[in-house]
């Protein structure tokens, strides 16, 4: 999902209506699902797992373990040709991960994976090894270390090589007594020695707030600076400055700056970007904001350094009802000497708080145009069912796409149905199909692709189980089939937290609420962020210290607009992202 970071400018085209747009800087309003933007016409290389990705042992740890049972994949088939299978501690570790192919009716060993563990559960060594001459042969191990807390110290990679293991890789951490990371060394193995690649450096001031981070490399037998970042903090916390800079060789290449703001609530209220250029500061861009009384955006107005003088560029307008809810959104742009109307967007809710509509208009010819619709329908419990686009032509509402959802008695999405409007008919793109079993595992997963020759890349299969607490993700597959196996005899207390873990929410697709449960190894500043389809930051779920320990948070997204949205756990060195979908 490269796409899912890239960042974009205030101005897009549409890939569907070919046409300028500004995007909210807020919602950033994405004007196509990000699975059609994904559409090619070139088929791709199928990549159903890779090993090392470690995904049943980060995985395995996302419950408590409350329960003395619980669930554990132990065959998965993908499109009946690949077959995955797992072995497991009383625990729930994985102990074993065994690929097969199937050759002429049998299945063939392809790779293993062999897990071992500490009594915390941290993973100490992981053995890679393939099939060959109706053999396993070794190919690489990694072996781990770990402090007190569950913090990695040191990371060892070796190749078998000529019948014995020789040494490839290894990484180094230092940690302070609160548990943050102070520094990180890279090493090479080469020519029998290890030899310094890059090394990470990190400070804090006494709330735990980064400093200073650099990043240095080896070169010609020495340390060579490639990038530092450097922040200051008012006695809230909030920052201040953010600076980043960049070296080649000896020479700084790139230095930018950013200085903030911010209102008695802690709410940012301006924003100047700087780049250094020729010796001096020079500036870029501002943004100024204003809030409602409950901390709601009212309006943002962007500015950019042109000539030496600060000229207006856009300008945006929010208004919600009594709930919170984002009633209209209006964009300007600044055209000449005053302020013109763009586009503008509206929006209407059930008594629940779910979106019914929303209408997206366009300034034309001195007046508000229709442009956009879209409409959701709930069910009893709701679920969004049906979520429609319209598009306005030739003075009237002409169908563009829809999505159709179907879950059963649990809330579990069992058919996801996209289809798009031609020739006066609605005709299928794609559909996912779903199984489960009373235990709420998924026991069967099937993505279909109507028209043929037509691939879209980067599409996984999610298969979750253990009453949605875990999942797994296939890729590029039509279809998953899992059988399960029942985890007995694990202690319901005393189960340490072995690793940071961020898992995936509950439900997906999400409307209007969603659940995200995550996990820290040891104490520190947690940032956990959602970005939509184009990289661009819609919503700040926690930005706080907090223990080690199991927590879960609820994001609400009446707010937001429906599409696949990205969200980040960041702590310490830690970081991790999952896509999720809203669906309005």
């Amino acid at each position: 999902l490269i796409s899912l970071f890239l960042i974009c400018s205030a101005i897009i085209i549409s890939p569907q209506s070919h046409k300028w747009g500004i995007e909210d800087p807020l919602a950033k309003i994405s004007q196509q699902d990000s699975l059609r933007q994904n559409l090619c016409k070139e088929p791709v290389n199928k990549e159903v797992y890779r090993p090392g990705k470690n995904h049943l042992i980060n995985n395995n740890n996302k419950d408590n373990k409350s329960s003395s049972v619980f669930y554990r994949p132990e065959k998965i088939t993908c499109d009946d040709t690949v077959r995955y299978s797992y072995t497991y501690d009383n625990s729930g570790n994985c102990l074993t991960e065994t690929l097969e192919n199937l050759v002429n009716y049998s299945w063939v060993n392809s790779w293993e994976m062999i897990y071992t563990y500490d009594n915390s559960g941290n993973c100490l060594t992981q053995l890679y090894q393939v099939w060959s001459n109706n053999a396993w042969l070794y190919v690489s191990r990694t072996t781990h270390t770990y402090n007190n807390h569950g913090a990695i110290l040191s990371e060892l990679d070796e190749n078998w090589m000529n019948s014995e293991w020789v040494n490839n890789y290894r990484s180094t951490r230092v940690y302070n007594d609160s548990g943050k990371l102070l520094s990180e060394l890279d090493e090479n193995w080469a020519n029998t020695a290890w030899v310094n690649f890059s090394r990470y450096t990190y400070i804090y001031n006494i709330s735990g707030k980064s400093l200073t981070a650099l990043a240095e490399n080896w070169m010609n037998n020495e340390w060579e600076k490639y990038w530092r970042k450097t922040y200051t903090y008012d006695n809230s916390g909030n920052c201040l400055t953010a600076l980043y800079e960049e070296w080649s060789g000896n020479l700084l290449v790139k230095s930018d700056r950013g200085t903030f703001s911010y209102n008695s609530a802690g709410k940012r209220l301006t924003s100047l970007e700087e780049n250094w250029i020729d010796n001096a500061w020079v500036n870029y861009s501002y943004e100024a904001f204003t809030y409602d009384n409950s901390g709601n955006y009212l309006t943002i107005q962007d500015e950019e350094w042109s000539n030496n003088t600060w000229v207006n560029a856009y300008y945006y307008e929010y208004s919600y009802n009594n709930s919170g809810k984002r009633l209209s959104y209006l964009a300007k742009k600044w055209i000449d000497t005053s302020w013109v109307n763009f586009v503008r967007s509206t929006y209407s809710y059930d008594n629940s708080g779910n979106m019914l509509t929303e209408l997206e208009e366009i300034w034309s010819n001195g007046a508000w145009a229709n442009s956009e619709r879209r409409t959701d329908t709930y069910d009893a419990s709701g679920n969004c069912i049906l979520d429609l686009k319209e598009d306005w032509l030739n003075n009237a509402w002409v169908n563009n796409n829809r999505y159709t959802i179907t879950y059963n008695n649990s809330g579990y999405m069992i058919t996801f149905l996209d289809e798009e409007w031609s020739n006066n008919i609605w005709t299928g793109v794609y559909r996912f199909l779903y199984v489960y079993d009373d235990n709420g595992n998924c026991i069967h997963g099937e993505y279909y692709l109507f028209p043929v020759g037509i691939f879209i890349t980067d599409v996984s299969i999610d298969i979750s189980y253990n009453y949605h607490k875990n999942d797994l993700e296939f890729y590029d597959v039509n279809s998953v089939d899992a059988e399960y196996k029942i985890i007995t005899n694990v202690a319901s207390v005393n189960i340490k937290i072995p690793s940071f873990n961020l898992q995936q929410n509950y439900p997906n697709p999400w409307n209007p609420t969603t659940t995200i449960n995550y996990s820290l190894a040891m104490a520190g500043n947690v940032k956990l962020t959602v970005y939509n389809a184009i990289g661009s930051k819609v919503a700040t779920i926690v930005n706080e210290y907090k223990p080690a320990g199991n927590y879960s948070v609820q994001l609400n997204g009446s707010n937001l607009a429906s599409g696949i949205y990205l969200y980040r756990l960041e702590s310490g060195n830690y970081s991790a992202a999952k896509k999720f979908v809203l669906m309005k």
